[in-house]
């Protein structure tokens, strides 16, 4: 089975040091980099940001017609156009978006890479933003701009000089392409000139592999209809494609997910980005087992692991040894010798005229530029201060260790107000960069708290620096319950509710709610379920009042924990009751974060009921979770719909209504066969297993088999286990109808049919085996199959083992599995599943 290349950050920055080693420094790079919306962001919404905006505007002019398209391109495509049906109107939402917004951490590092050539000169995106130019001019460096067809002749790879092409334009004017046939358009090669961005990309593929970072590849768009021509011949260079998040790669086409040039940069737990403090509601989320469907929902984590644009440039920044730009090491002198290179020669001496009297501008940075030199030869610069500058030049390194390291060093008496500000703003940043639980980083968090402590002894209001050394408690707390030392979390959770809880400060509040949240689950998961309790409480009771939106959002949070933690317990009707309170209270919010923990209450609610044994109120439940959400863009929300869906559907088999399920399942499919997240395709995976389930009871033997055979067709090829496992699932449930037909065959006496499908079935509950050998249904059901071929001691010895891996479910399910199209030679089997002995 083919599978996709992957690989951690370390290894594939050291390939590519390895292969940007040249014989001369005028030697082409073999690489350019090809950037997407990732590292614009936060300054510009992501896509699924700017569709749920344009779908609210287009509802506001009555416009909502559903996109027919489901697929990212065609849903945002969709709501765009539907929202601002004028070229104009689209350029002007664009503008909004973007001018005027702060340039990215992520831009910034970019352009220190290009500065001088050290990796590429060459950058293609797909962003239409001009924070890249930005970033390069205030670095100094002159670079060229492609943002349209007609001027793909001012690019020349081949030189040095730095260029960026802005494959679907830019905001400036609108002639970009956000549109499915926009992008189209601009994909496809023309007939009369040569001068299209598909023929450049064409042609810098041919020498050049993309570092592709911060893009998730819209298929269709131009880069990747170029992309996968050129892979249709080998590559000198490896392709290196960076993935924010794991599910990235199972989203592109099959030519780039598996060729052998591509290798997919996939986030690991060594480089993740900074945690939330406030860590979700992961614990809110479990759900019971079901027997033979698919239910296998397996508990979401809100800290999954992602790996930033910004931690890849940092990374490639520190390890190709990227000397700091010359702006932050010497600005006055950068700016005297950017004023008098600017300057008219002719101008620059006292003979000729200086309109805007540059000349009196340069003495004066001169001027300043001398007696910041002097200030140092004479030391009046302190100490502490020098060491504070070697700080900084680490951080603009990228060395977030070695910036911890120095501060560690610094006396703080030595340091001003001003300075001691900067060194925790310091710290924040290495902390971040970081992010990998490391002994710095956490030291990181110790200087917060020493350095901020200090700081807000100086002042009586400083709830800033105050909510930074809070904040810097809860997120070394975090980090030390990762790391299994959940009593030292406690007891820093403990400092920040002793510091701040009597706090009015809205800021400071939300760190003591987070506190108290989490200490809360560290209690839940170490079964001190009274203790964890009252911690819920404490943040429902302090803060339940106050309208500061962060703070109803933990208050929230709480609540919906709080009735889990409660149901645990068999707490069942308080638990009920807690669930209620949340829907009502927050029911007609419109804030995402309120409304996903209605979703989690409902969803709660239907646990409760089925575990109660009231299905009909659990169904009413789920329906009520895909009622309220279905239409709603947000991808946390439209997960928890998906999930009220497949839950719904084994419900609704469950109670003997198939007809019902086959229809619930079916909807699912319908809307998020085409999704690319991971999540989406579990539950895809699902509800096709879970109707040919339902299909089977109905004996639509053919129309159950299409089903399975969906799963394996869209899925076989996945490295997840989540999906690898319904795959397996989908072959028992082939192998599974092969049985009842062959028993139907040699019912009506037709023994060659019979034989036949007996081998198809053991040829797929054999593929069922492969993917999870010691699963005892699919066991179970190879023990049927030597049994009807005659293979009795075979059966005995496979059937033994399902029942002692499965226990009496396993035993009672094969019991059940006889009486379909029962066989005279059925009344031996069930003496045979009767007589197996389950070892103590």
């Amino acid at each position: 089975m083919a599978k996709p290349n992957l690989i951690q950050l370390k290894e594939a920055v050291s390939r590519i040091k390895q292969a940007c080693e040249r014989s001369s420094p005028d030697q082409q790079s073999p690489f350019f980099f090809m950037v997407g919306a990732g590292i614009s962001y936060p300054s510009v919404p992501l896509a699924r940001d700017i569709v749920e905006s344009c779908k609210e505007k287009a509802r506001g002019y009555d416009r909502t017609e559903e996109p027919k398209e489901k697929n990212s391109i065609g849903v945002y495509s969709h709501w765009f156009q539907t929202a601002y049906a004028e070229p104009d109107q689209r350029q002007e939402y664009l503008r909004g978006i973007i001018e005027g917004k702060p340039i990215t951490h992520a831009n910034f590092r970019l352009a220190h890479l290009l500065l001088n050539n050290t990796i590429s000169n060459l950058v293609m995106t797909t962003n239409f933003d001009d924070f890249l130019s930005r970033a390069l001019t205030l670095f100094g460096k002159s670079h060229v701009v492609c943002d349209h067809p007609q001027t793909v002749g001012r690019i020349n790879h081949a030189k040095p000089m730095v260029q960026i092409v802005h494959l679907h334009g830019s905001y400036s004017f609108y002639d970009c392409c956000n549109l499915r046939g926009e992008l189209k358009t601009r994909a496809d090669h023309a007939e009369d000139t040569t001068s299209t961005m598909a023929s450049l990309l064409d042609l810098i593929l041919w020498n050049r592999s993309p570092l592709v970072l911060g893009y998730s590849g819209w298929d269709g768009d131009v880069f990747m209809q170029a992309l996968k021509r050129r892979l249709a011949r080998p590559l000198g260079t490896n392709i290196y494609w960076f993935c924010h998040r794991r599910s990235v790669v199972e989203s592109l086409p099959e030519q780039v997910r598996y060729h052998a040039n591509v290798w997919f940069v996939v986030p690991s737990k060594e480089h993740t980005a900074p945690p939330d403090p406030a860590r979700g509601t992961d614990i809110a989320e479990s759900l019971l087992p079901s027997e033979r469907s698919a239910e296998n929902l397996s508990v979401k984590k809100d800290d999954e692991s992602v790996l930033t644009a910004q931690a890849v440039l940092d990374k490639l920044i520190l390890d190709f040894k990227v000397e700091s730009p010359e702006l932050t090491l010497d600005p006055l002198g950068f700016f005297a010798r950017s004023l008098l290179d600017a300057l008219p020669q002719s101008e620059s001496t006292d003979a000729g005229p200086d309109i805007y009297t540059l000349k009196n501008t340069i003495e004066r940075v001169t001027r300043a530029k001398q007696k910041e030199d002097q200030e140092r030869t004479e030391t009046r610069i302190k100490p502490a201060t020098s060491k504070l500058e070697r700080v900084r030049d680490a951080l603009r390194r990228a060395d977030y260790r070695e910036a911890v390291k120095q501060a560690t060093q610094i006396e703080t008496a030595g340091l001003s107000t001003k300075d001691m500000e900067e060194l925790v703003d310091a710290m924040w940043s290495s902390a971040n960069g970081l992010g990998d639980g490391s002994h710095e980083e956490l030291a990181a968090y110790d200087l917060i708290v020493l350095v901020g402590t200090k700081l807000s002894s100086l002042t009586s209001d400083n709830f800033v620096m105050s909510q930074k050394v809070a904040q810097a408690f809860n997120n070394k707390a975090f980090r030390l319950d990762a790391l299994k030392q959940g009593d030292e979390a406690v007891a820093l959770y403990n400092e920040v509710i002793d510091r701040y809880g009597e706090s009015s400060n809205a800021l400071l509040q939300e760190q003591v709610a987070r506190a108290l949240y989490n200490q809360a689950i560290i209690f839940a998961t170490n079964n001190q379920h009274e203790t964890a309790i009252a911690r819920y409480r404490q943040v429902v009771e302090r803060y339940r009042e106050i309208a500061e939106p962060s703070l109803r959002a933990q208050v929230a949070m709480a609540l919906v924990n709080l009735g889990f933690t409660l149901r645990g317990i068999d707490r069942d009707e308080e638990a009920l009751a807690i669930f209620d309170d949340v829907i009502l209270s927050y029911g007609d919010a419109t804030d995402t974060a309120l409304r996903l923990q209605v979703a989690k209450a409902l969803l709660n609610k239907g646990l409760v009921f089925r575990k109660t044994n009231r299905n009909e109120d659990a169904l009413e439940a789920y329906s009520e979770v895909d009622r309220l959400f279905r239409d709603v863009q947000d991808l946390s929300l439209q997960v928890q719909v998906g999930r009220a869906l497949v839950i719904k559907g084994v419900v609704l088999a469950g109670l003997g209504r198939p007809e019902e399920a086959v229809e619930v399942n079916s909807e699912i499919v319908r809307r998020y066969g085409e999704a690319s997240q991971l999540s989406f395709k579990e539950y895809v995976a699902m509800a096709l297993v879970n109707k040919g389930v339902a299909l089977e009871t109905l004996n639509s033997e053919e129309e159950a088999i299409a089903a399975y055979t969906q799963v394996v067709q869209r899925y076989h090829q996945a490295s997840e286990p989540t999906l690898q496992r319904q795959v397996g699932n989908a072959y028992n449930g082939l192998g599974f109808v092969s049985i009842l037909l062959a028993k139907k065959y040699r019912l009506e006496g037709n023994e060659t049919s019979a034989a036949r499908e007996l081998e198809l079935a053991n040829k797929s509950i054999t593929a069922a085996l492969k993917i999870d050998p010691a699963e005892p249904l699919r066991l179970g059901n190879q023990g049927y199959i030597a049994f009807l071929s005659g293979q009795k001691d075979e059966a005995l010895k496979l059937l033994t083992q399902a029942i002692q891996l499965g226990g009496e479910k396993v035993r009672e399910g094969e019991l059940k599995d006889a009486d379909r199209n029962r066989l005279p030679e059925d009344d031996e089997f069930c003496e045979l599943v009767k007589s197996i002995k389950r070892q103590a």
